[in-house]
């Protein structure tokens, strides 16, 4: 992970102080689980976020050769094939998977507005924006494939 003790020893502070806020505020609700399972999965979000930050590839792209399309790559990339990829892909996620993505981008709702109206199992916007994280990234590797 690259990350050294110190960052580790201040990621799992930060992880605590999160949980004990969205707990004193009344954001987090004991559904079955476990305060500890909910503070567990704030530090891994946390730690997933620092690595994202650790690995910075920057190029300069001035001066850059444009890469040179042929013109049957370009055909296959047309709008319609990207709207079919797309939605095969979204028919291999589960319905909740599904439903994150089409709440926020097809139905443009926010993400208060999503928790607030109930329409998923997510009880507060950071659960949410987790679950639609973890399904993006599902999607995205089965639009690759």
């Amino acid at each position: 992970m690259n990350a050294s003790a110190e960052d580790l020893e201040e990621l799992a502070n930060d992880a605590t102080m999160l949980a004990l806020r969205k707990i004193c505020d009344g954001s987090y609700s004991y559904l079955g689980s476990s305060p500890v399972g909910f503070a567990n999965a704030i530090a891994d979000n946390l730690l997933r976020n620092f690595c994202r930050k650790k690995r910075r590839h920057y190029l300069a792209i001035e001066g850059a050769p444009l890469p040179s399309i042929q013109p049957e790559v370009e055909a296959y990339f047309t709008q319609e094939d990207l709207k079919t990829q797309l939605g095969q892909a979204l028919g291999q996620l589960s319905e909740p998977s599904r439903q994150v993505i089409r709440l926020r981008y097809f139905e443009e709702l926010s993400d208060e507005e999503i928790v607030t109206l109930g329409l998923t199992a997510h009880r507060n916007t950071d659960s949410l924006k987790s679950a639609r994280c973890r399904s993006l990234k599902r999607l995205a590797g089965l639009v690759r494939h």
